[in-house]
């Protein structure tokens, strides 16, 4: 079609016949008459056309105007974007997914295309979809920015404020699978929407022996940005140090890309145990003094004023900087994620269609899991799955060895049991209610093990633990 299609679907306030679809459909659209559910993908490359149009084939503005939360394919532009390569590409992975939400998995397994006679394979960790078309997600699997299950919280309305904004450090406190890394990612989406680049590094798959070694450690997260951004990889050099790590990225990476840039470090309290934990940290901060001497100083040049960072972390900070103007954790007030509300699981209930349960049993989840966000999910997983559990033999065998929470549950006693004191104040609350110490208490919090009650005392994050510890811990 090339430039004729060019010159037909060009977006512009010229284009009648076009615009005039554009307002019929959103007419349509807003009057409830049809229940319409779509998923916008923008093209990452606006393609201009000099000889013959001399403008944008599509006008950036025109993306993401009529389902909300669009998704940017990388590396496509207007032509390319609606030719996936194969059955990898994110085109048709979106897609797959779409259905999947919309339709349930049969659908979607049944548009699948096949490669050489073979069936492309799609990997897929979902369990299906409720009658209403809602995709059930795996217990731990952080929720896609709209997943109609997805909970807003107070943190949500702050952070729709910050994609709007330029050059900022802030941090998402909670602790372990409190969502986290789901609010990250609608984060990073509505930054994609704004135009910038956007690169998420999980510091969880790092290698102890990766960890250990500073030069090792710092010259992998540099070649982890530069693809993440899409740079040339032959901009990687190794980095020895976390001064030259700030350098490289000042001098490489701010100076090869033009676009606003959204640095998301994931999970960064691993570096808890080591050494340079501090220095890392603090290198960190100085991009915050960067900004601050490019908004006072007479330059021309704003690179660091166009570099945002956000820091996810389940550990209080105290224990992660010693010293606090060392620390990027305090450059802005944290964020800090709250367990769900017996409400918010109401509105949970009530997306699943055909509500699961009644407010009794609403109340029953509520009382066992104390709103944790990733329990709760994996509570619905169960109950709706592909072989559903009653409510109440969800709560009999919730502690059970065969029960609906094992492997989540096995997983928090592993990680307590590294810690043999830990492990042992943990047992004194549970049995005699002794208050820990305050580093205790940062530490089985960054767990997820405990929270304040109405009386500020310290006590189990919910009744699921308290139950399953007792018995284990003896």
């Amino acid at each position: 079609m090339g430039h004729v299609q060019a010159d037909i679907l060009r977006f512009s306030q010229s284009n009648t016949w076009l615009n005039g679809l554009d307002k019929e459909f959103r007419n349509l659209k807003e009057s409830n008459r049809f229940k319409l559910r779509g998923k916008e993908l923008i093209e990452d490359k606006f393609v201009v056309l000099k000889k013959i149009l001399r403008k944008q084939v599509v006008e950036p503005s025109a993306a993401g105007r009529f389902f909300g939360e669009p998704y940017k394919i990388s590396g496509s532009d207007h032509f390319s974007i609606a030719k996936p390569k194969d059955a990898n590409a994110d085109q048709h992975r979106s897609l797959n997914a779409f259905l999947e939400e919309f339709a349930g998995k049969s659908t979607a397994r049944q548009c699948e295309p096949k490669l050489n006679g073979i069936e492309a394979s799609v990997p897929d960790k979902n369990y299906g979809a409720t009658s209403s078309g809602v995709c059930l997600r795996t217990p731990g699997d952080p929720l896609p920015p709209d997943h109609p299950t997805y909970i807003r919280r107070d943190a949500d309305d702050r952070i729709d404020d910050e994609s709007s904004d330029y050059g900022e450090t802030f941090t998402v406190k909670a602790a372990e699978q409190m969502g986290k890394t789901s609010l990250l990612l609608r984060y990073l989406a509505r930054c994609e929407i704004l135009g910038k680049k956007t690169a998420l590094i999980d510091f969880r798959p790092f290698l102890d022996q990766q960890l250990a070694d500073l030069r090792v450690f710092l010259t992998r997260l540099a070649g982890a940005l530069l693809d993440k951004l899409g740079c040339n990889p032959a901009l990687a050099r190794p980095i020895e140090s976390c001064h030259d790590f700030t350098a490289f990225v000042g001098n490489v990476i701010l100076r090869n890309i033009d676009e606003p840039i959204v640095l998301a470090f994931d999970n960064v309290d691993r570096l808890i145990d080591q050494d340079y934990r501090d220095s890392f940290f603090y290198s960190l901060r100085e991009w915050s003094t960067e900004r601050t001497r490019e908004s006072s100083a007479r330059e021309p040049e704003k690179r660091w004023r166009r570099l945002s960072l956000i820091l996810t972390i389940a550990t209080e900070p105290t224990l992660l900087v010693k010293t606090a103007y060392m620390s990027p954790f305090n450059v802005t007030d944290s964020m800090r994620l709250q367990a769900f509300t017996e409400d918010d699981i109401s509105h949970m209930n009530r997306a699943y269609g055909s509500p699961p349960l009644d407010e009794s049993g609403i109340k029953e989840v509520f009382d066992l899991l104390g709103g944790h966000p990733c329990l709760t999910q994996g509570a619905y997983y169960r109950l709706l799955g592909r072989k559903p559990m009653t409510i109440g033999t969800l709560t009999a065998k919730a502690i059970a060895d065969d029960g609906p929470f094992t492997e989540h549950l096995r997983a928090k006693h592993r990680r307590l049991d590294k810690h043999a004191e830990l492990a042992n104040t943990f047992r004194n609350l549970l049995r005699f209610q002794t208050q820990p110490s305050q580093s205790d208490f940062y530490r089985l919090q960054a767990l997820g093990l405990v929270k304040f009650d109405d009386s500020d005392r310290i006590v189990p994050a919910n009744r699921l633990y308290a139950r399953f510890f007792e018995r284990v811990l003896q």
